[in-house]
């Protein structure tokens, strides 16, 4: 096993010239819209998984073209300066997203490997039946509730926090029905209806873990995207262009997790070796109809439950450590690709100038980490970054909490 590194650079120069009537003097400018490139990788350990750094830089340059003219009283035109395809004294340089989304830590790699094989986990249902029949005790509530709440703003004193509050509540109990009530509803609905491709996806996931040496599944771990607006000068020694400067930034990140079945699964389901008894065990995983099921059940309804998963990862460790296929994880990885784009917006230009060549600047950079399999069973706890949904929920339960019942008629 050998790491090695690669790089390469092309691009095409711009060279260009400004010219100013004092003097005269003439400068001419070069710079290059570039293209490089960055790999780290290992040679020869194929068979096993390895991490991997890729990086590419893409930069395009501001060009500028324009003459400036004077006229005096008798009309008579004199040439001050004139931009020949000329590059601005702007450096182009893309904003990396790797200082905004560092490398993980080691125990956010214990916590994503956690997440990743729970996700990823043959054993998961598609769709739990269980979950959803405890479910659906809540949706005739979670409908009425909401509008019993706008109907009683027809009989409240008409005072205006009398009508703030009543509409603040109904709203609150209706954003958190939506959420953890008639939004897990139908979307186990859409699973429902799709049942028999799941089954026959599992089905045939199993025999290929009967008949090879391990399989790998995949799972996003979700998108996140940013933006920033900052001012730059972009040419200032003749000429005035200043832009705003709008970057863009995207974070993807998915997990690989390679798996293989146990002795004594691969013995009975090959003792058994036909599409009744396998196709009966493929239904059993994909509705969720096992005893290791009734267990997440009953995590998922217990009070604040969901309260505790954000400060701690107990319902993906549950998730992950459930065995009902008779797999276990092999190796797992986890990828990451962040991409960032910025692009210019003038806000101030002379008049007598123009701007060309499309200025921008790009940066990709995907890396993939080997992700810890020893202690992925064992839940892990911290403060977490709450999210704009997690931000919402918590105003709805402040708004239900902090308002004082408003007086009726």
């Amino acid at each position: 096993m050998t790491a090695r590194h690669r790089e390469y650079h092309s691009g095409s120069a711009n060279v260009g010239t400004l010219w100013v009537y004092l003097g005269p003097t003439t400068t001419t400018r070069v710079k290059s819209d570039l293209v490089d490139g960055w790999s780290d990788d290992v040679v020869g350990h194929m068979d096993q998984d390895n991490g991997l750094t890729i990086r590419k830089v893409f930069t395009r340059v501001h060009i500028i073209d324009g003459e400036e003219w004077y006229t005096n009283a008798q009309g008579v035109r004199t040439l001050l300066a004139r931009y020949s395809h000329c590059p601005s004294n702007w450096a182009p340089a893309p904003k990396s997203g790797v200082g905004k989304w560092p490398d993980p830590t080691e125990s956010e790699l214990l916590a994503t490997a956690t997440r990743a094989v729970a996700k990823c986990n043959p054993s998961a249902p598609s769709v739990s039946v269980p979950t959803f029949v405890a479910e659906l005790k809540d949706v005739p509530g979670s409908i009425m509730e909401p509008l019993t709440g706008f109907r009683k703003l027809r009989n409240i004193v008409p005072t205006v926090r009398n009508y703030g509050t009543a509409l603040l509540r109904a709203v609150a109990t209706g954003h958190i029905m939506w959420r953890w009530a008639i939004k897990p509803m139908v979307r186990d609905v859409e699973k429902l209806c799709q049942f028999v491709d799941s089954t026959q996806e599992r089905y045939r996931l199993l025999r290929q873990l009967m008949t090879s040496k391990s399989v790998r599944t995949r799972c996003s771990l979700g998108c996140t995207t940013s933006s920033l607006r900052e001012q730059v000068t972009v040419e200032s020694q003749r000429a005035t262009y200043i832009a705003y400067r709008d970057t863009y930034y995207e974070k993807s990140e998915w997990a690989t997790v390679r798996w293989r079945m146990n002795e004594v699964t691969s013995r009975y389901l090959n003792e058994h070796n036909g599409y009744g008894p396998i196709m009966d065990h493929a239904r059993k995983l994909t509705m969720g109809a096992t005893s290791y099921e009734a267990l997440a059940v009953l995590w998922e309804i217990l009070p604040w439950s969901w309260l505790a998963d954000w400060f701690g990862n107990i319902g993906d460790t549950i998730s992950a450590c459930n065995n009902t296929a008779g797999c276990y994880p092999v190796s797992a990885c986890f990828m990451r690709r962040i991409w960032t784009k910025s692009t210019y917006v003038p806000k101030t230009q002379s008049s007598w100038i123009k701007i060309s060549n499309d200025p921008q600047e790009h940066e990709v950079t995907k890396r993939r980490f080997l992700l810890p399999l020893t202690g992925y069973w064992i839940p892990s706890f911290g403060l977490p970054i709450l999210t704009d949904k997690q931000l919402t929920i918590l105003g709805s339960l402040a708004a239900l909490k902090g308002t004082r019942p408003f007086k009726t008629k």
